[in-house]
C-alpha cells in the first residue's frame, strides 16, 4: 500500500494567526492544509519546499500555500526559526465576503508565476515592519474587542498585500530549484484531473520508466502520483458541490470511475459523506 502523508493544522473560523519562535533540529514532513497559508519569514536558516519547488527564504520574504498544496519547511541549522503563519479560509478572501474586493488576487497570481515566494523593495518594508507589529500585538491582545482588534490587523495586512501586487511592487521570485520534468507531470495532472492520470499515461507523457518516474515523483513532493491525484480530486470535487454540482456528477466530472471508491475516499478525507460538502469550511 502506497505511504500517505498527513493534513495538519485545522481551521473553523475565517482565519487563525500564529507567531512561533523555536530552536528545534525537528525534520518537519511533507503535509497540506484544507485552507491558504501565509507565513511571513522573520529569522532562520531556512528552506522552504512546495509542490516540486524549492526556495531559500530571507528575513521579510513571505510564502504563499494554496489550499491542497503540499509544503514542508526545511531547516539547514538549529538556529531558532521565526515565523508568523496566518490560515486563511479561501471563502474569507472571496469578493463576497470583503465588499466586492477580491482578496485572493495576491495567491491566484502568485499560481500564475509559477511559485509561492514573494519579496518587497525596501521602500515597501517599513510597512511590513509595521504589519508584523500590529499582527503579533493583536495575539496578546486581551482587552475590549480583542478578536475585532486581531480581524482589522489581518485584514489590513491582506490589504496591503494585495495594494502592492496591484501597484507593481510585490516582486515574485522563482524557485531556487526545481525540477523540470516533475513540474510538467505536476500542471498536467492539475490541468487534466478528469482525464486518464495512470502512472502509464504520465510516464508516456515525459517519456520516463514508470518505476523512475514514482521514485522522481516521491523525491520531488514527498508523495507518491497516487495519493496526490486522489487529493487534488477530492479538492475539486469538494469546491464543486459546494457550488452546486450534483453529488454523481462532481464525482465523474473530477476524475473517478468508481462512486462507490469515490464516496469512500470522501468520507475519510473529509469525515463527512459528499453531499454535506456544504457544510465543509
Amino acid at each position: 500500500m502506497e505511504s500517505s502523508y498527513p493534513k495538519t493544522g485545522y481551521i473553523n473560523s475565517d482565519f487563525r494567526l500564529f507567531y512561533l519562535h523555536e530552536t528545534s533540529d525537528r525534520d518537519f514532513a511533507f503535509h497540506y492544509h484544507d485552507f491558504h497559508k501565509v507565513l511571513v519569514f522573520l529569522n532562520g536558516n531556512v528552506g522552504y519546499r512546495v509542490e516540486g519547488r524549492s526556495y531559500e527564504l530571507r528575513p521579510q520574504n513571505i510564502v504563499l500555500v494554496r489550499a491542497g498544496e503540499i509544503h514542508r519547511p526545511v531547516l539547514h541549522d538549529s538556529r531558532p526559526y521565526e515565523r508568523l503563519i496566518l490560515y486563511l479560509s479561501p471563502d474569507f478572501l472571496t469578493p463576497a465576503r470583503q465588499d466586492g474586493y477580491d482578496l485572493n488576487l495576491v495567491f491566484d497570481t502568485a499560481a500564475a508565476y509559477g511559485t509561492n515566494l514573494v519579496s518587497l523593495p525596501p521602500s515597501a518594508q517599513p510597512f511590513l515592519e509595521g504589519c508584523i507589529l500590529q499582527l503579533k500585538d493583536s495575539l496578546a491582545s486581551t482587552g475590549y474587542a480583542a478578536p475585532l482588534f486581531q480581524k482589522t490587523a489581518v485584514l489590513t495586512f491582506l490589504v496591503w498585500l494585495n495594494r502592492t501586487l496591484k501597484d507593481g511592487s510585490l516582486r515574485y521570485q522563482s524557485a531556487a530549484a526545481q525540477n523540470p520534468l516533475i513540474l510538467q507531470v505536476l500542471d498536467y495532472i492539475n490541468s487534466h484531473l478528469a482525464a486518464d492520470l495512470s502512472v502509464d499515461t504520465l510516464s508516456g507523457l515525459c517519456h520516463l520508466h514508470r518505476s523512475y518516474l514514482m521514485h522522481l515523483f516521491k523525491a520531488q513532493t514527498g508523495v507518491t502520483v497516487l495519493h496526490y491525484v486522489t487529493e487534488k480530486r477530492l479538492f475539486l470535487a469538494k469546491q464543486a458541490i459546494k457550488e452546486g454540482t450534483p453529488v454523481t456528477q462532481a464525482c465523474y466530472q473530477c476524475g473517478f470511475s468508481d462512486y462507490s471508491c469515490f464516496y469512500r475516499a470522501f468520507r475519510t478525507r473529509f469525515g463527512v459523506p459528499p453531499k454535506d460538502a456544504p457544510k465543509l469550511p
